[in-house]
């Protein structure tokens, strides 16, 4: 779990660092995609971030959180004038065994506000949230192999 923490916080520091496209340049493929090869630390698989699909994911959410229809605060990114946003894996790449096809991909990755994506992970409420997003994104997911409940999501979440 640490391990997976980590790749995620250094996916959030790539992206920092990176020139963020200010807008989708690309539609959902629709079709699945092969996993990568894992790495491995100790006796875990571990799978590595792609970059440039959570870039391509945060241009095509329009660096808005999708946690919500209702604006909230952000702030600009130092190097794009774009609102800063967290790319977040719906379902959490440390259970890429349990899935046939990638689960890094643009159809799996939301858009967040730094707040909304701390709540996602430490906060009350979380499981409205967690709905929301996986109504929104269900139809795409199916498209590309990925099949799961949002019980079965909730559980993973729990």
């Amino acid at each position: 779990m640490q391990a997976e923490k980590n790749l995620d916080l250094e996916l959030l520091d790539e992206i920092a660092d990176s020139d963020i496209p200010a807008e989708a340049t690309f539609e959902y493929s629709g079709t699945p995609k092969q996993k990568p090869e894992p790495l491995t630390a100790g006796s875990r698989k571990i799978y590595r971030r792609n970059k440039q699909i959570a870039l391509r994911a945060l241009a095509k959410a329009g660096h808005n959180c999708e946690a919500s229809d209702i604006p909230h605060p952000s702030f600009l990114r130092k190097r794009k004038a774009v609102l800063y946003m967290e790319p977040h894996h719906l379902i959490p790449l440390e259970y890429q065994d349990d899935f046939e096809f990638s689960l890094d991909i643009e159809e799996n990755i939301v858009s967040l506000c730094s707040n909304c994506h701390n709540r996602f992970h430490y906060g009350w409420g979380f499981d409205k949230l967690l709905e929301r997003l996986y109504n929104g994104r269900i139809e795409h997911l199916r498209c590309a192999g990925i099949e799961i409940s949002l019980e079965e999501l909730l559980e993973i979440y729990s």
